[in-house]
Order: C-alpha cells, then structure tokens, then sequence
C-alpha cells in the first residue's frame, strides 16, 4: 500500500481500479544495505484514489512467499485509530527529495494527536484524517507507514505535511482544514491516510476484491462531475484574465445510476451529511447543477450521490459522495508581485513566482516610458514563463505587473523603470 496520489495521479473524485503497474517497490532501502536491497517491480496498480482517502495498492511482482525468503515479512493493520490517539508511533520513510543522497529509510517518534474531519489541499480531499507532528517528513514521504509501538501494527500512512507556510495554505503541500470562519492550518503537521479495515476488501482466496462486504474503500460507481473541481472563484467578477467567469456552479452529473441527489454545504459540515441532500433527481431529465454560487467567502461543497428511485431524502449515511470544492474569495492578494530582477550586460531579467492560492499568476507589459502605461489595463498578457528578458540594446523600458490570485482577484501594481 501507498499514497493514492503517488503511482496514478487520479483526480479528486476519481478511483482507478485493475491500472497500469508503475515503477518498483525496494525493500531494505537502509542507508548501508546496498547489497541487501531487493527491487521489486509494481505488476499492477490494483487500486488508486484520492477521493476522501489518499490510498493506492500495488500489485508486486514478487510473491509473498518469494518475499518471505529474502526475511521480508508484512505488518498486520491496527485497529481504528481512534484508540491510538496519544500513543506512540514511528513513521518509517524514504522521502526522495530534495536531495537523493538522503533517499534511504529512517524512523521518526512521535504520537497521534487527534483526527481531523475534513482535510483539503488543493483539489484533493480527505475524511478522518489523524494527524501528528513526527520531523523529518519531507517531499516523497507519502505512503511510508506509521507504526504503533504499541502493537506494532500500522496505524496509517503519511499523506501530507504542512509547512509554515500561511500564505500557502490549502495549495497543494500545504493541507488545510476547512471551518465556519475559514481555514485552520497546523504548522509541520503531518495528515495520515487511516487503514483499519482494509484488509476486509480480500476474499476467502486473498485476492483484492473492493466490493467485499465490509470493505471501507470507495469502490466508484457515484455519479461524476464535470468539472470535478472548481477552487478558489470570485462570483462577482464580470471579467478575468484566465478563463470563463463563474457566478454559477455549471456543474454536469455524469454516471450511469439513473437518479442522484446533490447538497450544498459549508463547514463545519460536509458532504456525509445525509440530511443536507434534497429530493433526487432523474438522470434523463436534468443532469446540469447551475445554481448560484454563494456571495460570502469561505469553503463550500457541492455534494452529489447516486439515488435509488423513490428514495427519502435524509436516507441512508452518504458514505462516499462526489465532492466538487469551491471557495469564494472576494479578496485580493495582499502579497505584492513576486518579482526579482537580475542585469546582465545584455538584459535586465524578471523572474517570476508564486504563493499557493494567494499569488497563483501575474499578467505583464512593458515598453518605452513614454509609451506604456500601468494604469491602463490594455496590453498586459498572461505570464507563461518565469523570466522575460528586458534587452538593454533598445533603451529604457518600463515593466508593469499585476499579481492575480487563484480566485482572479487582481493586487496592487508593480512598476518598475529600467534605464
């Protein structure tokens, strides 16, 4: 098992189930066993999600008989975590970035703290998610196991970790929990994937099977949305640089269930709630979702089930809905434009970057100082690059920026006279 998000990439509502086998598996990746480390091919990837639970099993090419023989063994899954919380655990991994010298196992102490009800980052989304605050979780630390040191059983699997980063958060590296008045970030907190009771979606001959009775995962079958996310989005915009505007969800129900239902709902709750969804909703007759979206900033979910005919609204505990995010925000960046200029003999050189969702893009012109004007919105064109080169050959040049969030929410001017 390892993160959903690293061998398939699926989409925020998608599950990929019999996929493509990528990359290899390498047991006994200490720092001085070279000799000893075994590589494994991925035979198949047999399941893959990042909808509410970031989880992916590899089929391996190697047996677990032949494994056995190389003194590789698995751990048995814990309980739920709920028992474990303030109990201590290791988090085994080899994060393979930055640095590649460095990508060799190691162990981090620490204990689980509590259970998040709703994570979110970027587009991804994630129930029940504990949390804890081992060191050393790095980029490429997803789906190393954290083990119980009290039963010596796997409790769950590193799936993100935040840094301190504020001004990043909810981007992707950068979870976030959603709440009535915004967001709540914990500073180098690592989010696990929880796997109690996984080992139920195996039949009697222990092959995978994710319809098994008693299996948590999400076996698909929901209906899809298109687009499955739609993020951070000013509805009062008339105009944007990038793309349509949206005063609407425009949300297309696709699947084959006949009818379905859907919830719009903010936090603290979410889309599990079987009492925030209405009457359904028959396939062929409206599969289009374009109510307004909401005026006031904050998170917000569409929420959207399959529905058996005639079913009551309020039945039933919606286990494992399509859940398309949305967050308003009327409010520009207050980050200035992320610029750095560097002069060569030949050129001065703009470099451009970004923050999360708070500077996602900038749009530029530039021209002769007595040509070119900052305050006059035409001719700036969206930054495809991260540098532009200013020629000093032919003469002074004013450069203009804007810095935009993700919701297309525009920042203060840049202006900058090159001579």
């Amino acid at each position: 098992m390892t993160g959903g998000h690293c061998p398939a990439a699926p989409g925020p509502n998608e599950v990929v189930i019999d996929g493509v086998g990528v990359g290899q598996v390498v047991f006994n990746l200490f720092i001085d066993s070279q000799r000893w480390q075994v590589p494994v091919p991925v035979r198949r990837t047999a399941y893959a999600t990042v909808k509410g639970r970031d989880i992916a099993l590899l089929e391996l090419g190697m047996s677990a008989r032949d494994l056995a023989r190389h003194l590789i063994r698995p751990l048995p899954i814990s309980p739920p975590i709920a028992a474990l919380i303030g109990e201590p655990v290791d988090a085994v991994g080899a994060p393979l970035w930055p640095n590649l010298a460095e990508a060799f196992l190691r162990a981090s102490r620490c204990r689980i703290e509590g259970i998040a009800p709703l994570v979110l980052e970027d587009t991804r989304h994630r129930f029940d998610a504990p949390f804890m605050r081992c060191r050393d979780m790095r980029p490429g630390s997803s789906g190393s196991p954290v083990i119980s040191l009290i039963n010596r059983a796997v409790v769950g699997m590193v799936s993100a970790t935040t840094s301190d980063h504020a001004a990043a958060a909810c981007a992707i590296g950068e979870p976030c929990e959603p709440t009535a008045k915004g967001v709540h970030t914990r500073p180098q907190t690592t989010y696990l994937t929880p796997l109690a009771g996984v080992g139920r979606c195996f039949d009697e001959r222990l092959r995978f099977e994710v319809l098994t009775p008693g299996c948590p995962l999400d076996p698909g079958g929901e209906p899809a949305a298109m687009p499955s996310y739609l993020g951070p989005v000013n509805p009062r915009l008339s105009t944007q640089p990038i793309g349509p505007t949206h005063s609407t969800w425009s949300v297309t129900v696709i699947g084959l269930t006949e009818y379905y239902r859907y919830a719009i709902v903010v936090p603290p709750d979410d889309c599990r709630s079987p009492t925030a969804y209405g009457a359904a909703l028959r396939m062929a007759s409206t599969t289009r979702i374009d109510v307004p979206l909401p005026a006031s900033e904050g998170f917000v979910f569409l929420c959207i089930v399959g529905a058996a005919m005639g079913e009551d609204e309020g039945d039933g505990l919606a286990v494992h809905p399509t859940v398309v995010v949305a967050r308003t925000d009327l409010t520009p960046p207050k980050l200035p434009a992320q610029i750095s200029i560097v002069e060569t003999h030949e050129a001065w050189r703009a470099r451009f970057s970004t923050v999360g969702q708070e500077v996602a893009f900038h749009v530029y012109k530039s021209g002769p100082p007595n040509e070119t004007r900052c305050d006059d919105p035409a001719g700036y064109q969206a930054l495809y690059d991260t540098v532009i080169g200013l020629p000093k050959a032919i003469g002074p040049q004013l450069l203009c920026a804007i810095p935009y969030d993700a919701a297309q929410n525009a920042g203060q001017p840049f202006k900058r006279l090159f001579r």
